[in-house]
């Protein structure tokens, strides 16, 4: 059966930026803590089994339809199936297992398939380097299933703190943000698709001047990507809770605003989701909230709110903004997860929940996944075609993505991620994202189906030597036939003839360009009496 499918012409284009990436596709599923982590693909968490077995920072991937890919501590690379990947068993050459954030993944910028996977050393007086070193993960190799293949750790420094965090840039880049341990200094790597800068652009700011004030606590970047914020210590004497100003454009860090200095160890940091509230805590102490959308520091300070208040307070880890728009609170050594419900919210009507999300393949610790940042698109484009199809009867017909050979992947609204034509057999709207190095179009294609009447269907049978006419029902068409000595064919009527056994197939082609078909059948005639 022929299917012919017509296009619209182009109807509008526009763009618009797009900054948050915690609620991408690429971080709906987590791993983390002891044998444990979480899958958001539905909307909400539910517990999924890993072989991840670690204290602290670990990171995971999943693809553009949400499916895990892999997941690491830093220091081995476990396949989406629990498989360490080949290769994969030692990626860094020293020990992640109490790195307080122990490793990110930025997926490779021009490369679909590979991805980058940072690796930070724990300190400790066994471990006085702290390096900091990268690897590369290849999904194209092994049949699909990834491999990090050789030469892999490269180094891009030592005397590192426990930090690191990605944040997308403006450039059609990706920042890798580190800081020294010793000492007031960031280190941001810039990240394109020539590879990862070998020198980083460096910012001397902050407050803490000890040798170790730097190497504990977390490091986090805002959902729009201009403050991060700082846990210190105290390792050594030092702590404070640090917020900055961060430049997408340039990777400086600037304007210390020091938000406490009390010497609670403090630990885990996350922002809201519209940017105004950062939430902090400590080990054996509070959960806080502070509204950062205040003008100066002392407004900033003053507006503290604890949002626990039952001590003694539990071993709080780490907290991640998840995909929901919810902000996750990780507690060393429990089987749950709490949570703020509301975390845009002022004061204590944010809903901190406590305990919220069992874990009941495993158990949490202090560390949970860091944040998977890839480019953000410079613009995104917005098409919408109408397409009209000759849909018959259990039949089916294939749409494309439009301009798709100049694209490298897809992604459309079922999930399916491999090609740029999709097969339908029913009307209705379809989209598809069509990926191009930091943009993507989104593809709207609305599809109807031409009214194909009944005209003929089936097979057709007559005898040798009788004859039956073909009816244009609604006028217009123009009937073909394969076979003319037995049927008579026109613009108007069509006539089969019996004149001799045979077969012939006759179109019957409509003005709209739809076309039906019949088989023809002149049988011989029964010897009945002879």
């Amino acid at each position: 059966m022929k299917k012919i499918l017509l296009f619209s012409l182009l109807l509008f284009v526009c763009s618009v930026h797009v900054f948050a990436q915690y609620n991408t596709a690429q971080n709906k599923e987590w791993a983390f803590g002891f044998w444990t982590g979480l899958n958001f693909n539905s909307g909400t968490p539910s517990c999924i089994g890993t072989n991840i077995a670690t204290n602290e920072g670990t990171a995971s991937v999943s693809d553009l339809a949400g499916n895990l890919l892999f997941y690491t501590d830093g220091y081995k690379v476990w396949r989406a199936n629990g498989v360490v990947m080949p290769n994969g068993g030692s990626i860094a050459g020293f020990s992640t297992a109490s790195t307080t954030q122990a490793t990110a993944i930025v997926p490779m910028p021009g490369n679909a398939n590979k991805y980058y996977v940072f690796s930070v050393e724990q300190w400790d007086t066994t471990h006085w380097d702290s390096r900091v070193v990268y690897s590369v993960v290849d999904m194209s190799l092994d049949t699909g299933h990834g491999d990090v293949p050789f030469p892999h750790a490269t180094s891009l420094g030592i005397h590192m703190g426990e930090k690191i965090a990605t944040v997308a840039g403006n450039n059609c880049d990706v920042w890798v943000i580190t800081h020294r341990r010793d000492s007031a200094i960031f280190l941001a790597y810039d990240i394109t698709s020539t590879g990862v800068a070998p020198a980083p652009v460096v910012s001397y700011v902050g407050s803490l001047t000890d040798s170790l004030s730097y190497v504990t606590g977390v490091m986090k970047v805002s959902p729009n990507r201009k403050k991060i914020v700082t846990q210190c210590g105290p390792y050594a004497g030092d702590a404070a809770t640090e917020l900055y100003d961060f430049n997408p454009s340039t990777g400086i860090v600037s304007n210390c605003r020091v938000l406490d200095t009390t010497l609670g160890y403090k630990y885990g940091a996350e922002f809201s989701p519209d940017n105004t509230k950062l939430y902090v805590d400590e080990e054996f102490g509070p959960v806080q909230q502070y509204n950062i959308s205040l003008s100066t520091t002392d407004s900033i300070k003053a507006s503290r709110v604890v949002l626990d208040t039952a001590t003694p307070y539990p071993n709080f880890g780490d907290l991640k903004l998840g995909p929901d728009g919810k902000i996750y609170i990780t507690y060393a050594g429990t089987l749950t997860l709490g949570y703020i419900n509301s975390p845009n919210v002022a004061g204590t009507g944010c809903g901190y929940t406590n305990p919220g999300v069992a874990l009941t393949t495993g158990f949490g610790f202090w560390g949970l996944p860091n944040l998977v940042n890839s480019l953000i698109p410079v613009d995104t484009f917005y098409t919408s075609h109408d397409t009209t199809v000759c849909l018959y009867r259990d039949s089916s017909v294939t749409i494309a993505a439009h301009g798709a050979g100049e694209y490298s992947g897809f992604l459309w609204n079922d999930g399916a991620t491999t090609t740029s034509t999709k097969s339908i057999s029913a009307t209705g709207t379809y989209w598809v994202k069509i990926y191009s190095g930091c943009n993507y179009t989104v593809d709207t294609i609305h599809v109807s189906s031409y009214v194909v009447p009944s005209i003929i269907t089936g097979t057709v049978h007559v005898c040798v030597g009788s004859s039956t006419p073909l009816i244009d029902s609604i006028g217009g068409g123009l009937w073909t036939s394969s076979n003319t000595t037995i049927a008579k064919v026109g613009s108007l009527t069509g006539i089969v003839h019996g004149m001799a056994a045979g077969t012939a197939v006759i179109n019957y082609t409509l003005s709209t360009g739809c076309v039906m078909s019949v088989t023809v059948t002149v049988n011989p005639l029964p010897s009945i009496i002879t």
